[in-house]
Parts: structure tokens; C-alpha cells; sequence
């Protein structure tokens, strides 16, 4: 989605970027040739599987001079009520260690049994999915496998996420006539003061040099437009440079105070109270809506899964330089047709800049503590919707 857009993630402690597991999966392939004695001699392979997510395993018998395609059929027939989208949607992947198939006695394997997956089990999936077009055979000759036996783990299956939940059936904590994201009129004399010094501050080396850097990012060759995080002490002029930016002229910055806690020593804060509490509102809509996923909540596959979404209100109101999130229901094609209809006309680019961005929470933390493991999660559909 992020075509022509920039997200600035500001903090005073250091970020490391959530790396989302958005890829479900079937494992286990246990290939058994049967030599036919009819004139073609089909050659049979029996593929245990296992879907990622789910627990247990299961058999697949299949001609391997099938495409893949065709696997992906009998695994979706074996799977009726776990699968629930076209089989043409799975993604299938080979449980590869090495240059040799992942054995069954494996920790990873254990845990694929259990219906979860290890940093092992990552990085295959980290792979592209075999072409539904291309024989079993020749994915197997390409990957220069050896013979697939017994006690193996064969081929990994992944399916998307399937979330049926329509706007409506967002609950709805405030009323519509507050949903207001431009700045708080009662504290314009404070965004005016950030306003004025930064046409000074926009022509010092320092923020001509990050905006430098950042044009340069955004007209680099980036499938999906890559996050920004700027760090350092507090006090150092981190939510100044928002509005340096803005006047340095070459994008068009929204400014987004994250933390939901005004911040006594940083006026800038109560100036944007409105555009915050929005913001929150959206997002725990959102979590709300997605939270029985457990630890699917906020990956791609689940938001792939999610049609509408506030966030998605919010943006496109930002986007399109409203002052409300107005009451229509937003996706994400929407929010990819106002980037494209902005690039059209020849706007500038556009930076949401993230104030006060949330640490992320401390994984070992979120087993034993729900709060945690609750704020990561959010903290991961926020990161993912941008």
C-alpha cells in the first residue's frame, strides 16, 4: 500500500522493527514411490502435510509429474473445514534444511505437529512458494532434493487468513461527530510557533540534509517504501523536524502525536489531542475486531483477511486532507486509490510522522503477561496497516 508514502516512527528509546509472521502452513510430506505397471508407469508420492496453524498431519497421494496446482487441489479436499479459501490461494513451500528434507524427530518438526512454527521453520517460508504451473518432479529436480523417504518432513502449505467481519460489526465507542484529526483550534498559537521557527530550521544543514535523504528513499527502486525511525535523546528536536519538513517543501507531513498520554512537558501534544485520541480510537477498533486471531492479530495475512478497517477511514481521511473520518466504510484498494489519484495530480509526498512511537514490547515479557502481549500486538497491526 505504501506507494508514494513514508512512515517516520519517532522514539527515544531504540525500535526493532516487528518482522510479522504472515505466512500460515502445512508440513510433513512423507513421499513414498509406487512403481505402476501400467504402460505411462505413473509414479505415485504420498505427501504428509500440515497445516500451519493447525495440529496434526496428513496424507496426500499424488502423481509427482502433476503440477503443483493439482496438490493444491487434494490438499484443500483433504482440508474442507480448516481451509476456507480457493485452493489456488495456497501457497505451498518445500521443508528444506539445508540441501536435505527436514526429519520428523526435529524440534521444528515437533512443533509444526503442534500447530507452530520455529525460527527454522521461518526462514523456509521465507522462500518463494512453489509455481502451480511446474511439475512436483521438476520443484523437487530444481531444488536438487534427494529422494524423498520415510520419517521426513516434505512440504510446508500455507493459507491466508479468512476474516469475515464487515465495518459494521466494528463497535462503535464514541460518536461520529468526534472523529475530528485537524489540529485543536484552542492551541493554534502553538502549532503556529512550531510553524514559524521551522522556516529558519528547514534551511540548516541538518534537516536540508534529512530531507535529502529522505527524497532520495522515496525515489529509490523499493517494492514497498521501507519505515524510518529517527532516534536520539530527548529534547534533541525530533517533533520540530515534522514541521522543518513540512517547509522544506518537497512533502506533505502529517503529524500524529501516537502516545495517547498528553505529555506535559511537550505543548505540541495537547495541540494535536483530537487527531490522538482518533487515532486510538481507530486502532483499538481495529484489535477489537481482530483479536481472536491470538498471535495472527495484525500480520498481513490476517489484514489480507480484513476488508475494512478504521485505520483505513483514518488514513484516507489524512490522505485526502479532511478534517473528519468521515462514517464510510474504508479499504485498503480505497486507501491505494487515493496514493494513486495523489500521484496523478502531481502531489507531493506523503510522510506520516509518528511522535512518541511505542517501544516494542519485550517478547519474553508477552508470555506471562497479557498486557504485553496485548500492546504488541497493536503495536503490529499498527505497523502493518501503514
Amino acid at each position: 500500500m505504501r506507494s508514494n508514502i513514508l512512515m517516520v516512527c519517532i522514539s527515544t528509546l531504540s525500535l526493532e522493527s516487528l518482522r510479522p509472521l504472515w505466512r500460515g502452513l502445512v508440513t510433513l510430506a512423507d513421499f513414498r514411490v509406487h512403481n505402476s505397471k501400467e504402460k505411462d508407469e505413473i509414479q505415485m508420492v504420498e505427501l504428509i502435510c500440515a497445516l500451519i496453524g493447525e495440529k496434526g498431519v496428513f496424507y496426500v497421494d499424488i502423481d509427482e509429474k502433476k503440477p503443483v496446482g493439482a496438490l493444491k487441489d487434494a490438499i484443500k479436499s483433504k482440508n474442507p473445514d480448516e481451509i476456507k479459501c480457493s485452493a489456488g490461494d495456497l501457497e505451498l513451500y518445500l521443508a528444506r534444511k539445508g540441501n536435505a528434507w527436514l526429519s520428523d524427530s526435529e524440534p521444528s518438526a515437533e512443533k509444526l505437529e503442534h500447530g507452530k512454527e520455529d525460527d527454522d521453520i521461518k526462514s523456509m517460508l521465507d522462500c518463494k512458494p512453489l509455481k502451480a504451473t511446474r511439475s512436483i518432479q521438476r520443484c523437487l529436480n530444481e531444488n536438487q532434493m534427494p529422494a524423498p523417504q520415510e520419517e521426513q518432513i516434505h512440504v510446508l502449505v500455507v493459507a491466508p487468513i479468512v476474516v469475515v467481519a464487515p465495518i459494521v460489526a466494528v463497535p462503535r465507542i464514541v460518536p461520529q461527530d468526534i472523529l475530528t484529526i485537524s489540529p485543536n483550534s484552542n492551541k493554534a498559537e502553538t502549532v503556529k510557533r512550531y510553524e514559524t521557527l521551522s522556516k529558519t530550521l528547514a534551511k540548516q544543514e541538518q534537516a536540508e540534509s534529512l530531507s535529502n535523504a529522505i527524497c532520495a528513499i522515496l525515489e529509490g527502486n523499493f517494492e514497498i517504501t521501507p519505515f524510518v525511525v529517527l532516534e536520539s535523546s530527548s529534547g534533541m528536536g525530533k517533533t520540530q523536524m515534522a514541521f522543518n519538513w513540512n517547509a522544506f517543501g518537497k512533502f506533505d507531513v502529517f503529524y500524529l502525536w501516537v502516545d495517547n498520554v498528553d505529555d506535559k512537558g511537550q505543548d505540541i501534544s495537547a495541540a494535536y489531542t483530537s487527531r490522538t485520541d482518533v487515532f486510538s480510537i481507530c486502532l483499538n477498533n481495529d484489535f477489537e475486531l481482530t483479536k481472536n486471531l491470538r498471535d495472527g492479530t495484525g500480520s498481513i495475512r490476517s489484514l489480507q483477511g480484513t476488508k475494512y478497517l478504521w485505520l483505513y477511514r483514518f488514513i484516507h481521511a489524512a490522505l485526502l486532507g479532511k478534517n473528519e473520518v468521515d462514517d464510510a466504510a474504508r479499504s485498503r484498494e480505497d486507501v491505494e486509490k487515493a496514493l494513486k489519484d495523489r500521484a496523478t495530480s502531481e502531489k507531493k509526498p506523503f510522510i506520516f510522522f509518528l511522535d512518541e512511537f511505542p517501544r516494542e514490547i519485550d517478547r519474553k515479557a508477552t508470555s506471562s503477561n497479557p498486557e504485553a502481549y496485548d500492546q504488541k500486538r497493536r503495536l503490529r497491526l499498527m505497523l502493518n496497516v501503514f
